[in-house]
């Protein structure tokens, strides 16, 4: 390569033909360059808590899950099956530490779309991931839990006394 440049300076040199050349002055420049991963994204989710029940009504509860990405980036939300998930029942569960399940479900904010991974690892495919695109600021995400009654569902074991619990994995793709 250097070759070459030097074989088009010189041809170059002729173009100045009656300007003599006495001396030369030279510098140098810094160049530099840092790569970064351009969309860098995070993401929380508050906890979810159904709270004290008796089984004898469905009980709802909520969550707020945040993504906050750099602007335009396009990313996908996924909540996976939770430990205690029932392909039988189809259903996500908490449960005692009995093992003995409650059937719960996850909805967006308005109890209208059942939230799972069916764009990702597809452990929850009966739910959908939420889309979205950051504008730059942090995007709210709600979460509406729903834990079944008692009658709802003949694997709903509730026993006094006792906590149930699961965890769900909630992942954000860009």
């Amino acid at each position: 390569m250097r070759t070459r440049l030097e074989v088009l300076l010189l041809t170059a040199v002729p173009l100045f033909t009656g300007v003599a050349l006495a001396d030369t002055a030279f510098t140098s420049m810094n160049v530099s360059a840092t790569a970064i991963d351009g969309a860098s994204c995070g993401i929380t989710a508050s906890d979810m808590n159904f709270g004290a029940t008796d089984g004898s009504t469905r009980t709802n509860a909520t969550s707020s899950v945040i993504v906050d990405c750099p602007p335009d980036v396009q990313f996908l939300v996924s909540f996976d099956a939770g430990l205690h998930y029932s392909p039988d029942v189809g259903t996500r569960q908490v449960a005692n530490s009995s093992n003995q399940p409650i059937a719960y479900f996850l909805a967006d904010e308005t109890a209208t779309f059942p939230l799972g991974d069916d764009c990702l690892a597809n452990t929850y495919p009966a739910g959908i991931c939420v889309p979205g695109i950051s504008s730059g600021d942090p995007v709210p995400i709600g979460v509406v839990g729903i834990l079944t009654a008692d009658d709802e569902l003949d694997s709903n074991i509730y026993t006094p006394g006792t906590t149930y619990s699961d965890s769900v994995r909630v992942e954000v793709e860009f």
